[in-house]
């Protein structure tokens, strides 16, 4: 079995936040153009 490091994966995990932060942001901006383009369509 491998070794598991709490401390390891916390360390890689706080280096790539900057990217996990952006594709959250990314991800959540096409939702709401999704929703604004097929929700906001309706309304007029």
């Amino acid at each position: 079995m491998w070794d598991f490091d709490v401390g390891r994966t916390i360390g890689i995990m706080a280096r790539t936040m900057p990217f996990i932060l952006l594709r959250m942001a990314v991800s959540f901006g096409i939702a709401l153009a999704y929703i604004a383009g097929t929700g906001g369509s309706q309304v007029a």
